[in-house]
């Protein structure tokens, strides 16, 4: 999946249904505030896009607890951020999206910080 972090546009169509698409919307809105608690302006962000790789193969499914299941799914992510200057700052990591399940769907996301971490791994790779 790929998401451009400025504009929304995202892809591929059959992944962006909700609450996906729900979850971006929301995320994009934050996304200037997440900016600026880093120390970072963010008008001067150019373009910033964001691609995740998930690993379905690997699906980890546990045993039900109080009538939640949890499911942890091995992910990649990779953003590129460009900014005023022309520098890209790159970030790449992997790590298990978290999620739980019940009789009416799938819960909230169980890791929400990765959105912090995502800003600050890729700034902290700041060159130039």
């Amino acid at each position: 999946m790929t998401v451009d972090l400025l504009s929304g546009e995202a892809g591929p169509a059959e992944l962006i249904a909700p609450p996906v698409d729900e979850s971006i919307a929301a995320r994009l809105r934050w996304f200037p505030s997440l900016l600026a608690a880093e120390g970072i302006d963010p008008s001067v962000v150019r373009a910033a896009r964001m691609r995740i790789v998930f690993d379905t193969a690997r699906c980890a499914a546990h045993p039900p607890v109080e009538g939640y299941a949890v499911s942890e799914v091995p992910f990649d992510c990779w953003v590129t951020i460009r900014d005023d200057r022309g520098t890209t700052h790159d970030a790449h990591f992997r790590r298990l999206w978290s999620f739980s399940a019940s009789g009416d769907g799938l819960g909230a996301p169980r890791r929400p910080s990765i959105w912090r971490r995502i800003v600050a791994a890729v700034f902290t790779r700041r060159s130039g």
